[in-house]
């Protein structure tokens, strides 16, 4: 290849609804100053690839694949020109493979000669294996023990295996994940440094589901090999230090090309995601605070990140780390010096697109950028120029998908806009509608409250959304008080306010559409949708305002906040409704049950308290296994509801609507399975299709 050319290699995932599976492509995309071509899009579904990274010279790309349904696993070592150097059969070695945020770790150290990646371990074979053991929740229930291996590189498509043994903390019992390489000191790794995150239990011995949830007990270690690796195998064991202090919620270390790395924290307990912090280890404050109370939608709102940072975030050889961040309804880009703490927003100016950061280089950006209108594009951005306050970026597109004539006039047909919420500061909502809607043919309108309830409606392309609007609908998403991307009071205004706050945010919301004349109320006019925390604002809206909305679909919503321990979150009970959970100090531990009044507190703010007065049509959507949201609570919804006192028109009673369940049997709180969501989309079309007006 041209030595002018850079490559870019990019993984492409699809919902393929005539098989009902989940189909990945790949393609690599060669790019100079004025030249972008690809090769063609390569279908690897069956090839089985968990994980895979390239080595720092890209002399090596390493790759966990699992074959035969995930019976088999192999480590393989490639060549820059796609050579198989090695494979390694893995399989009696260990369980299935960690790719996910939260422990998924492929790593090599500068010397290039080995691979650290975790795995689940085997399990006992004797009567122990009856022994109990928590999983780390929704999302993660096969993920129990999650255990460090280190593949050595010997040469001759040899290779060595070793299990790294983790120091031994009991108190709290600590799991490692998130490993990555800081140094490396011989050629047998012997005094090799490694970052990873240690999560810790509660002091009941419970492991706290961490899917969306980033106040756990975490912190950062360093992680030392102890003697020098064989080849025989023979497990490694790791010393350990914890670098960062205990009163702060820690994870996502970073490696820069000059030796320094960073991570990020969240505050420990309370909400369940908040405003993060950007720190340099080492360094006693971060890089980037927590930002209270910005003062208009243009000023920063602080960090709010997911799980991770991005895998490689640095540029300029680690002087400036690059991220995207919730920033009010819009998904931003902004790049952060690790010098002087200095932020710059190089979100590309135009459309209200929302971005997320895929990778860098030292001085590129690969991105995608979408939003409810328009499909995900692959975009580049080049630095142009930095200075100690600024970093200018050249953006343009690398690839963008081909769309049909027919979606392509569909989605041009469609309109998107933020919307304000008078008297109601910093509450918005995104909406979505048609352009040749007047106020002679309103569309009926669905409103959709996000989960979290401390998530966002960023305006990032979401399908489904996007689809119903093309039924016909104007959508409004309220991103009501407890929302990331306004500042962190924001967030925590909610807690002690759920069922009240949130609720009269999104009833504000849809009331000043109708006074806009976007909305109109009326028999089939007013419709909601919602799952998690949605579906819990979904079920309190048709209840406490039973004449305006004429049906909802509610998915795994949550109904009875007092059922505490039938979910992996039992904490979001208490320190959402402003009760304490977390201990304060080493002499507290956390409550193992909750009082008679907190109950009674707990059930007079949910929705099953008002069920009686419901009158909408209402669906709801459970899947059985749901270890988020106990399916228990939506389905004895379905039947207080079909067991409400039948209305009499003649007696003046209220008249009750339709009520039906749909069961999706293996499918967790998101019902993602290409089936079930197909299925789940196509019953909340027809369930509003019936009754709109």
């Amino acid at each position: 290849m041209d030595a002018r050319y850079k490559g870019l290699e990019v993984t492409y995932s699809i919902a393929d609804h005539v098989r009902d599976i989940k189909r990945t492509t790949t393609k690599t995309i060669f790019f100079s100053k004025d030249t972008v071509f690809s090769t063609a899009g390569q279908d690897i579904s069956a090839a089985g690839i968990v994980k895979s990274t390239w080595s720092p010279s890209t002399k090596y790309k390493a790759v966990l694949r699992n074959l035969d349904g995930g019976k088999k696993r192999f480590v393989e070592i490639w060549g820059r020109d796609g050579a198989l150097i090695l494979t390694k059969d893995v399989t009696d070695d260990h369980g299935e493979f960690y790719a996910d945020e939260y422990f998924g770790s492929l790593s090599f150290p500068p010397s290039e000669d080995a691979i650290v990646y975790v795995a689940e371990a085997n399990g006992p074979k004797d009567v122990s294996k009856f022994a109990y053991s928590p999983s780390f929740g929704e999302g993660l229930t096969s993920k129990k023990h999650p255990t460090p291996f280190i593949l050595r590189i010997l040469g001759n498509n040899e290779a060595s295996l070793s299990t790294l043994v983790t120091p031994a903390v009991d108190n709290p019992v600590v799991s490692f994940g998130q490993f990555v390489f800081q140094d490396c000191q011989d050629s047998a790794l012997q005094g090799t440094t490694m970052l990873a995150t240690g999560y810790q239990r509660t002091s009941d011995d419970r492991t706290l589901g961490l899917l969306g949830c980033f106040n756990r007990p975490a912190a950062i270690w360093k992680l030392t090999i102890d003697s020098p690796l064989d080849t025989t195998g023979t497990p490694i064991s790791l010393t350990g230090e914890q670098l960062t202090p205990s009163s702060i919620s820690c994870r996502s270390p970073r490696v820069s090309p000059n030796g320094s790395a960073v991570f990020i924290s969240n505050a420990l307990g309370g909400a369940h995601a908040g405003s993060t912090s950007l720190h340099l280890l080492g360094q006693s404050d971060p890089i980037v605070k927590t930002v209270w109370d910005p003062q208009d939608s243009n000023e920063f709102p602080g960090l709010f990140l997911g799980a991770s940072l991005p895998t490689y975030p640095f540029l300029e050889n680690g002087g400036w780390v690059v991220t995207h961040t919730t920033w009010g309804s819009i998904s931003r880009l902004v790049a952060i010096s690790t010098t002087n703490s200095t932020i710059s927003d190089i979100t590309p100016t135009g459309k209200d697109y929302s971005y997320t950061i895929l990778a860098t280089d030292k001085s590129h950006i690969a991105a995608v950028r979408s939003s409810l209108v328009s499909v995900p594009e692959l975009i580049l951005g080049t630095v142009t120029e930095t200075s100690t306050a600024t970093m200018e970026v050249e953006w343009r597109i690398l690839d963008a998908p081909e769309v049909s004539r027919d979606v392509s006039e569909a989605l041009s047909k469609l309109t998107m806009e933020i919307i304000k919420t008078p008297e109601r500061h910093p509450t918005e909502s995104i909406v979505l509608r048609h352009s040749q809607s007047t106020d002679a043919s309103r569309n009926p309108l669905i409103t959709i409250p996000h989960g979290g309830p401390h998530a966002t409606w960023a305006t990032s392309w979401t399908p489904a959304t996007t689809a119903l609007a093309l039924e016909g609908y104007t959508i409004l998403l309220p991103n009501y008080t407890g929302s990331l991307g306004y500042g962190e009071r924001y967030v925590q205004a909610l807690r002690g306010q759920c069922g009240t706050l949130d609720v009269e945010d999104c009833i504000a919301s849809v009331r000043h559409l109708i006074a806009l004349g976007i909305a109109e109320e009326g028999e089939g006019k007013l419709f909601i949708s919602g799952g998690s925390h949605g579906g819990f604002l979904g079920a309190h809206l048709v209840a406490r305002f039973p004449t305006l909305f004429t049906a909802a679909v509610l998915r795994n919503p949550v109904i009875s906040a007092g059922d505490v321990w039938g979910t992996d979150i039992p904490e979001w009970y208490f320190e959402e409704f402003n009760f304490p959970f977390f201990p304060k100090n080493t002499s507290e531990r956390v409550p193992y049950t909750i009082t008679s009044d907190q109950y009674t507190a707990l059930q007079a703010a949910s929705p099953i308290s008002y069920v009686q007065d419901v009158q909408a049509s209402v669906l709801i959507l459970l899947g059985g296994s749901d270890n988020r949201v106990n399916p228990k609570q939506g389905l004895g919804f379905y039947h207080a509801l079909k067991g409400r006192t039948p209305g009499s028109k003649e007696e003046g009673a209220k008249s009750k609507g339709k009520v039906d369940l749909m069961w999706f049997e293996g499918e967790g709180h998101p019902i993602e399975g290409v089936e079930a969501a197909r299925v789940a989309w196509e019953s909340t079309r027809d369930w509003f299709a019936n009754v709109r007006a």
